[in-house]
């Protein structure tokens, strides 16, 4: 009996050790962070990002509470600033959002940098060196389909041995396609105000390290 017990009590110490470690593994990528009715923050103790009640947070698509044809982050990201209110409704804009990943698979920084592999073919980085950290920029970025389309730019910094992708993107549906007053023109000055609000969010980044916000090529 007492040796069954032994037995029966290792295993589940080991059980208890792997699931920490599979929490601990889950939850690494971005911590310490909130979601409030004012602004929010999150970060991973190398990074923080702050952003305003206009944008919620998400670390799934399940958690995206907007529905769109085109989503305001692609599939794969640790987190998904996405903006949320309804100033747009009446539109042909669809989503927006700041797509937040942590690239394991790019382990030194020329990979990290220059290498998109995101389905774009012979696209080029611009870089910028700040010392402290290397960032680059491929873009404008697009993509349609079925009368939607999308617009924006992948960032990515190397920083601390870490690679870091930010894709800024805003998702809309082809005007023409609606008949005469079914909606309003999601112009261009609302194209901009919404690209200026998710860009604002990216610059706004601090490196905890040195307190100095990111300086985007």
């Amino acid at each position: 009996m007492g040796k069954k017990f032994h037995i029966v009590l290792v295993v589940l110490i080991v059980i208890a050790v792997v699931f920490g470690f599979w929490l601990w593994h889950q939850n690494k990528s971005f911590t310490n962070f909130s979601e409030a009715h004012g602004p929010g923050s999150i970060s991973d103790g190398v990074i923080t990002f702050s952003y305003s009640q206009d944008f919620r947070l998400a670390s799934n698509q399940e958690q995206i509470l907007v529905s769109s044809y085109i989503p305001p982050c692609d599939q794969d990201f640790n987190y998904c600033l996405y903006y949320f209110k309804d100033t747009y409704k009446d539109t042909n804009f669809e989503s927006a959002g700041l797509r937040i990943k942590k690239r394991d698979n790019f382990t030194n920084e020329l990979d990290c940098l220059n290498n998109l592999s995101n389905g774009y073919v012979n696209m080029e980085s611009v870089l910028i060196d700040n010392g402290d950290y290397l960032i680059s920029r491929f873009g404008p970025l697009g993509s349609a389909a079925a009368g939607h389309y999308t617009n924006g730019e992948i960032y990515r910094l190397w920083h601390q041995d870490i690679c870091y992708e930010f894709e800024v993107k805003i998702g809309e549906s082809q005007f023409a396609n609606y008949p005469d007053g079914a909606i309003k023109l999601f112009t261009n000055q609302d194209r901009n105000w919404m690209k200026n609000q998710l860009m604002n969010m990216l610059a706004g980044a601090t490196l905890n390290n040195t307190g100095k916000k990111l300086q985007l090529p």
